[in-house]
């Protein structure tokens, strides 16, 4: 047992992580999670919020199957098969959940009865697409827990939408509440870390027009309303607007912020570069953790 570097103040159910995604960007956070996991301070906070494709990272981590995804990452992101960059010129979904998958479960079934009995609140956000409302799901409690993830990294465009789940019927929901950290604090988190995949300073910026059709008709074909279609593709706003909040948190909210030191390309392919960036996150995490003991 390598025992808490830090203790971490409050109580444990006023402690949140906040996991950004960002396609081949989660990398870093495979790093973040495994660093946070070997220092056995991942059971230390009351909920784990996980966006997108993060949501692989964290629910391999909190089942104690960090090893799984890293592997993943490691040894089958790279290359043309989980991501593929082609689907920009032959409109083909860029990404493929089926590969990521269907390896992650050669390696080792993902633990589902260690993720129910997880002390940890493991949140997700869903798009309920015929709502058009965020759906925010506690993924202990999901019927089909891999599902559920999938669900909530299913991009428009990226990948194929909508998909099904025993809860809704959607996508991912960070299109709607992009790093939701109004949601976290609502629920009473007043000590939240946010493991960042984006530099510092980063702002989102409106979709070019190319990518706003990609999304757009992908949306429609899946049966979204012009109304949803409308609010995600102004997701730059609230994604912005939500940095804000966590730049600048309210009072009684302390909010502290992960940069990974790499910038990763939304489509990285490279093996070495993602081994990389995976390091890059175990390393700064590590430094955060040893500065953050000797305030």
């Amino acid at each position: 047992m390598i025992g808490l570097p830090i203790k971490l103040p409050g109580q444990k159910k006023t402690r949140a992580i906040l996991a950004p995604g960002g396609t081949a960007r989660v990398v870093v956070t495979t790093g973040y999670f495994r660093t946070l996991r070997q220092k056995e301070i991942l059971s230390e906070f009351g909920l784990c919020n996980a966006d997108s494709g993060a949501n692989y990272p964290m629910i391999y981590n909190y089942a104690c199957q960090g090893r799984v995804i890293d592997h993943f990452f490691r040894h089958q992101l790279h290359g043309l098969q989980l991501i593929k960059p082609q689907g920009l010129i032959t409109n083909e979904p860029i990404i493929d959940l089926d590969y990521l998958e269907r390896h992650c479960n050669f390696i080792s079934k993902l633990n589902t009865k260690a993720l129910r009995n997880c002390p940890t609140k493991l949140m997700t956000v869903l798009t309920d697409i015929k709502s058009g409302q965020p759906f925010y799901l506690d993924l202990r409690e999901a019927q089909d827990i891999s599902r559920s993830a999938r669900c909530a990294s299913s991009v428009p465009f990226f990948t194929k939408i909508p998909c099904h789940t025993h809860e809704v019927t959607g996508f991912d929901g960070e299109y709607l509440d992009p790093l939701p950290i109004r949601h976290i604090i609502d629920q009473g988190y007043k000590w939240i870390l946010v493991l960042a995949t984006r530099p510092q300073g980063f702002q989102a910026k409106p979709m070019p027009p190319y990518w706003e059709k990609l999304v757009h008709d992908s949306l429609a074909n899946a049966g979204a309303s012009k109304t949803l279609i409308n609010i995600v593709i102004n997701v730059h706003e609230r994604y912005n607007e939500s940095l804000d909040i966590i730049e600048n948190p309210p009072h009684g909210v302390t909010v502290k912020i992960v940069y990974p030191t790499l910038t990763v390309p939304r489509f990285e392919i490279r093996r070495s570069k993602i081994i990389e960036a995976i390091r890059d996150g175990a390393n700064v995490m590590r430094k955060f953790l040893k500065e953050y003991e000797k305030e």
